[in-house]
């Protein structure tokens, strides 16, 4: 939305002109916007997920909620380049979109919702899936793929918009591309959009071997204000994102989660990687991150090799038979002891960790 009414930045990683030192796994940010005409609260959280050197996702969760409760719709709309958009349900069966007359000023709607033509629409509380196509001749068709998550009382218009502006004159692409109107998803929300936010995986992909290391998504958790996703990956590590508009305990699985962020990363039945977002507490497997303040840090393997990084002071919990001798750790150097504790039943050692780069965990 273009505007003069600032942005509040909650949280982001890394930190802004940080270049090292980090986790490079995932790198997310967290704005609030008060939207003026409404008087609306917006929260919208977007993230980047690597899956490998060359391959990863984003992530998008959009909220918004009127504060006098008054609350009619909300719209969340995402076009993109290409020449079509196909959209599916989570099974990949297209959905039958249906001309409408909707997304009109004359319906008391954005006046500019008239640009917009070629109008489709349905009804669905079901995820879908959309797919962007766009071809340029003489090259590999490319495509965006986008998940939402479904709820009750939504429905999804596909529209064409007018041409982009951004593109200079036969520069980034051809003008016989940059000309073409853009394929439209706008997403409607009856009622309130916080409790049941927008929330969107984007991967990019060409057409070799479909192109995807996605291989499905799925959503988990009920609780008010928690989004919780599983992205499985072709390769065989599924990702658990934990997201909440405020900060909760969530129990998922043996999976525990209080924060704003969170994603959790496994391949198989062993542990990839420990990512927390502002948060109090993210545990798996024996492994944990908890701090008394909201913070960010990361626990994960490389190469077989524990790595760390932290923010700010945080404790880390390591199964007992990770340290089968002694109880100490070294980091940068530093000998940190250990304190042998018992969590629901598992014993685990537990470190008073200081703020850290990355930084490879000895264990003696």
């Amino acid at each position: 939305m273009k505007s003069n009414h600032p942005l509040k930045l909650n949280a982001c990683y890394p930190l802004s002109a940080q270049k090292a030192g980090y986790f490079k796994g995932v790198t997310f940010s967290d704005v609030y916007f008060l939207e003026p005409e409404t008087n609306a609260d917006q929260n919208r959280l977007m993230s980047i997920i690597r899956t490998s050197d060359s391959t990863g996702y984003y992530v998008d969760i959009f909220r918004s909620k009127r504060k006098d409760g008054k609350d009619k719709s909300h719209d969340y709309i995402y076009h993109n380049l290409g020449q079509q958009v196909s959209i599916s349900d989570s099974n990949n069966k297209l959905l039958d979109i249906r001309p409408t007359e909707k997304l009109t000023f004359a319906n008391t709607e954005l006046v500019g919702y008239d640009y917009f033509y070629d109008k489709k629409s349905i009804r669905t509380e079901h995820d879908f899936k959309a797919r962007f196509c766009l071809s340029i001749p003489g090259n590999e068709a490319i495509f965006m793929n986008m998940w939402m998550k479904g709820y009750p009382r939504r429905e999804i218009f596909s529209v064409k918009a007018p041409p982009s502006k951004a593109w200079g004159k036969n520069e980034m692409i051809p003008d016989s591309i940059a000309n073409m109107p853009l394929p439209t998803v706008v997403v409607r929300q009856q009622g309130e959009a916080w409790s049941k936010p927008f929330a969107a995986i984007y991967e990019p992909s060409g057409a070799a071997n479909n192109g995807t290391a996605i291989k499905n998504i799925r959503s988990f958790g009920s609780e008010p204000g928690f989004t919780g996703l599983i992205v499985s990956n072709k390769s065989g590590r599924n990702d658990y994102l934990f997201a909440n508009a405020e900060t909760k305990n969530i129990t998922f699985e043996d999976m525990r989660f209080s924060g704003l962020y969170g994603v959790i990363s496994i391949s198989g039945s062993q542990l990839d990687y420990l990512f927390l977002g502002r948060g109090l507490r993210i545990a798996k497997n024996g492994y944990g991150l908890t701090s008394l303040h909201p913070a960010s840090a990361a626990l994960w393997f490389e190469q077989s090799r524990l790595h760390f990084t932290a923010g700010h002071p945080v404790k880390l919990y390591l199964p007992e038979e990770v340290l089968a001798v002694r109880h100490t750790i070294k980091l940068n150097n530093r000998t940190i002891k250990g304190e042998l504790v018992n969590q629901k039943g598992k014993r685990q050692w537990c470190f008073d960790m200081p703020a850290s780069p990355d930084a490879e965990i000895i264990l003696n």
